[in-house]
């Protein structure tokens, strides 16, 4: 189950990575600049007379991939959720079942109690033990809860970060088209023009690629994350055990060291 965990926790980190990352492979300013009409195998003036076309197909170009992007993201994240949900499930039923095998030993140490001492010592010992599990199941769930707040927080913090250069490429992109238009209409020949237009495009992909490109810390996030997630449990078993040993003692005591 650990594992699993883990291997779905990786994929919601980098999952958003890797599809952020692909805006830099296939991007639609990428392939406009690609247009051979851009690259001039036709005529130098033709630029100018597309330039309205090619801006309107770069535009819905972007569009289109922010689209599916986030719809592959929200598809992750629900997926992420809903499984939550199914492991949660899955420990409630767990916590059930070890509560009723749990009463069962209470019922059995509990016919075995014959003197006011031993009825006595067994009441103690059970909300002794009732108590311990109180509060390791509530350490669990808050180590379990602040591990999953603190990786959602990390894909929001992603997600913010992707809007933000996205909409800063495309006030670039804008100021790229602008530029390209008052070129063609203040005259400016058309290769020159053209060949401004291809490199600022370019340039404006570059940036955005490079700042949504994963900065290698997923794993070392998730990592550490993990480990304090871990270490909380941990210590919240441990605890437990420790309480459930002296109370067992106390009662060893009471019945001789057969119970």
């Amino acid at each position: 189950m650990k594992k699993t965990i883990s291997t779905i926790l990786s994929a919601a980190l980098l999952v958003p990575a890797l599809v952020f990352a692909q805006d830099g492979r296939a991007h639609p300013i990428r392939e406009a600049t690609q247009d051979s009409k851009v690259r001039g195998q036709n005529s130098e003036g033709n630029f100018c007379s597309r330039i309205d076309k090619l801006s309107e197909k770069i535009m819905e170009g972007i569009a289109n991939r922010n689209e599916k992007r986030d719809g592959r993201l929200n598809a992750k994240k629900s997926k992420l959720i809903e499984r939550h949900g199914i492991r949660d499930g899955k420990l409630d039923d767990k916590r059930g079942q070890w509560d009723e095998n749990r009463d069962a030993r209470y019922d059995k140490i509990t016919e075995r109690a014959t003197t006011d001492a031993q009825k006595a010592g067994v009441k103690a010992f059970k909300a002794s033990v009732d108590a311990a599990v109180s509060i390791r199941r509530a350490g669990v769930d808050v180590a379990i809860q602040t591990f999953r707040t603190s990786v959602d927080q990390h894909l929001v913090d992603r997600q913010t970060k992707v809007d933000t250069a996205q909409a800063v490429r495309k006030a670039s992109v804008d100021a790229v088209i602008a530029k390209a238009k008052t070129d063609c209409t203040a005259g400016v020949d058309p290769k020159t023009g053209r060949e401004a237009f291809r490199v600022a495009l370019k340039t404006t992909q570059d940036v955005f690629t490079a700042t949504v490109k994963p900065s290698g810390d997923v794993d070392s996030k998730l990592k550490g994350l993990r480990a304090t997630r871990d270490s909380a449990i941990k210590v919240a078993i441990e605890t437990f055990k420790a309480t459930v040993q002296i109370e067992l003692t106390k009662l060893k005591g009471l019945f001789g060291s057969t119970t």
